[in-house]
């Protein structure tokens, strides 16, 4: 197993940067997952750690040895790609083999290894088959089977299951995180969906215009984020301008929305501003039926419902020039709000107050 450092790692291609400097550890055998939207620089960070871009400046540490200047042959590292990159003229056999006889392993011992890792894979029985032959989940699957098989110091997975079905995408996370911990070995996971990146990380950094925004466990970044941007982009959080904020105590505000006065958590230490937006999931509004006068509540008319069975979401219309949005479970037999209906929100506690970006004006 194997600890991977980047101190001071940045890349840039002439003028633009397509990674700020940034330093980071993964500790061993950990799960650990860049995600952020198309063109924040996550598949060139990890490019980087393979070998195949050199970085402007910085050092590339696996445990103690500095592999920066390492071609990619000579790091050991598997990876998986999101088109499988299998060799469509060899059997599967041969295909997980590659690696090994490319390190000149002893024939008899390469057949040993495919075949234990073709049983682990669920794959017994498929190794004479051409990768055509097989479905795209059993492409991925030799695809694992060809980057483990070589008992790699690094595993680097680029978006493997986005060529996937739903189904099919949540079976593959499955046996990748079972694998990954059976084997204990150091992984960087790649993507763009939150719901891979929350389900399947050890840890996660959020990253966004070449830099790392966030760095936490999945709980760490959904229940604190850090930025308006790690609020917004993992789990999709209502945002609300609020006026005139007054600082409490270090680690509270009094603002106003929609002419009412509120009280909530900071979410980054500071004394909050006109910039300021306040953050509340939509799974913790608890929509209610009723226009009171109670303090603390906010009123606001129903837009548009979406059913999805066990829960409803809801579009709601607050008065305050932002709709937002309520994700509510329903019990069976349990009505359902219908468009126009007049609705009250209590404000969550876990509602919190986050410096604003011009990404939310």
């Amino acid at each position: 197993m194997t600890t991977l450092s980047l101190r001071g790692i940045e890349c840039r291609y002439g003028e633009v940067r397509a990674l700020e400097p940034l330093d980071l550890t993964i500790p061993s055998g950990e799960l650990f997952s860049l995600l952020g939207p198309s063109g924040c620089g996550k598949t060139t960070l990890l490019r980087l750690i393979a070998g195949f871009v050199q970085p402007s400046a910085g050092q590339l540490m696996f445990d103690d040895e500095n592999v920066t200047d390492q071609p990619p042959h000579a790091r050991n590292i598997g990876m998986v790609f999101q088109d499988y990159a299998l060799f469509p003229d060899r059997s599967v056999f041969d295909n997980v083999a590659f690696g090994l006889r490319a390190r000149h392993v002893e024939k008899h011992a390469i057949r040993i290894k495919v075949e234990a890792m073709l049983a682990r894979m669920g794959l017994s029985g498929m190794a004479d088959r051409r990768p055509a032959a097989l479905s795209g989940g059993q492409r991925q699957r030799v695809a694992m089977a060809r980057a483990l098989v070589i008992e790699p110091r690094i595993l680097l997975l680029d978006e493997p299951l986005s060529a996937l079905d739903a189904k099919l995408r949540l079976e593959l996370r499955q046996v990748i995180r079972e694998v990954q911990k059976e084997f204990g070995i150091t992984t960087l996971f790649v993507t763009h969906d939150q719901d891979e990146a929350l389900a399947i990380s050890d840890r996660i950094a959020l990253l966004t215009r070449g830099r790392m925004e966030q760095v936490g466990t999945p709980q760490e970044i959904y229940d604190h984020p850090a930025s308006v941007f790690s609020a917004d982009f993992l789990g999709g959080a209502n945002l609300l301008r609020v006026a005139q904020p007054l600082l409490v105590n270090p680690r509270r505000a009094r603002y106003t929305l929609a002419g009412q006065q509120f009280e909530s958590a900071l979410g980054s230490a500071g004394i909050p501003n006109e910039g300021w937006r306040l953050c509340v999931r939509p799974q913790a509004w608890v929509p209610r039926a009723g226009t009171c006068t109670e303090h603390g509540v906010l009123r606001g008319t129903v837009l548009s419902r979406e059913f999805f069975g066990g829960h409803a979401s809801y579009l709601i219309d607050l008065y305050t020039g932002t709709p937002v949005k309520a994700i509510a479970p329903r019990e069976h037999g349990e009505a359902m709000y219908e468009p126009g209906t007049e609705i009250e929100l209590p404000l969550p506690p876990c509602a919190v107050l986050l410096p604003g970006e011009q990404a939310c004006a």
